[in-house]
């Protein structure tokens, strides 16, 4: 799927330079990057030597030129050294353009002049707001910050639900001299992947356990990627309209499932009859309906 298509990024940092890591064994052709010291193009780029350029320069005697892509040579056609090639990177034709550096990096001055099929949004905010309906209108698809750099976030979460769970158990063991239930941890874990979840945190960390980390993170991504991306095609909405309309009706969710029957039907009776319709399926999910029956206000 991915074999053969061209990519542009803009930044070779943590977020650009995990981009290409990512994205080296599966055959994507890198043909121009850029960051603070400049900008290479070329046909076939060579992701590994531009990693390893940027990591064998944060001592260059320029500051100006420290970590910076341009010191890369295998196929590269064209360097501009500077802010000037930033934005050309974003411009270049290209199947998928990665912004991955710059808040605003996007906006509608230049949304126009994106060739891109696919953005892919690594930076925080890189689109603005006029720019996403420009993108829209040119029929651009684009994969949201808050979706394509989600993956931090949601390895913070496991984080944290692993530093909870090392408490508990903790506080079991050690203080209260009782075996640990890993069921103590059914609040905190996500519904849709309680049991996985579960099975990884009732272990101490390891190589394999890193192995099923990753590989729940992988699931997690694609499974939030392509929910936003079925909405989005049913109701002709841009991804994130979709992302945020999911998360809202997430929330009303829950409001309605810590109501009791008759506030909630009341309540429900009061939402537009296409509010509904979107509500539904969400409502219908298993977990909001066992909570639902227990009438659990404290959940």
């Amino acid at each position: 799927m991915l074999t053969g298509k061209t990519l542009s990024v803009q930044g070779s940092g943590k977020v650009g330079g995990s981009l290409l890591t990512s994205l080296m064994p599966y055959g994507v052709k890198l043909i121009a990057i850029a960051d603070a010291g400049g900008a290479i193009f070329g046909d076939d780029l060579d992701m590994g030597e531009v990693l390893a350029a940027v990591e064998n320069s944060r001592n260059h005697p320029d500051k100006a030129l420290r970590a910076s892509c341009v010191h890369a040579t295998k196929n590269v056609k064209e360097r501009i050294l500077g802010l000037s090639g930033s934005a050309k990177v974003l411009e270049i034709e290209c199947d998928i353009v990665a912004p991955a550096a710059l808040e605003n990096a996007v906006t509608e001055e230049n949304a126009r002049k994106i060739k891109a099929k696919l953005e892919v949004c690594g930076a925080n905010g890189p689109n603005s707001s006029r720019a996403e309906k420009i993108l829209a209108e040119q029929g651009v698809t684009v994969l949201y910050d808050f979706l394509a750099n989600g993956a931090g976030v949601t390895a913070s979460y496991f984080e944290w639900l692993r530093n909870l769970t090392d408490r508990f158990r903790y506080e079991a063991e050690q203080i209260r001299h009782v075996p640990f239930d890993i069921s103590c941890m059914d609040n905190y874990v996500m519904p849709e992947f309680k049991t996985r979840l579960k099975q990884i945190l009732v272990n101490g960390e390891s190589k394999h356990t890193t192995e099923s980390w990753n590989l729940l993170l992988r699931d997690i991504m694609f499974a939030a990627l392509n929910e936003d991306y079925r909405f989005a095609k049913e109701h002709q909405v841009s991804m994130k309209t979709a992302g945020f309309l999911n998360a809202q009706l997430r929330v009303l969710a829950a409001i309605l499932a810590r109501m009791d029957e008759k506030d909630r039907q009341s309540m429900m009776a009061r939402l537009p009859e296409k509010a509904r319709t979107l509500l539904k399926p969400f409502m219908d999910h298993p977990e909001v309906r066992l909570f639902m029956q227990r009438g659990n206000k404290n959940y």
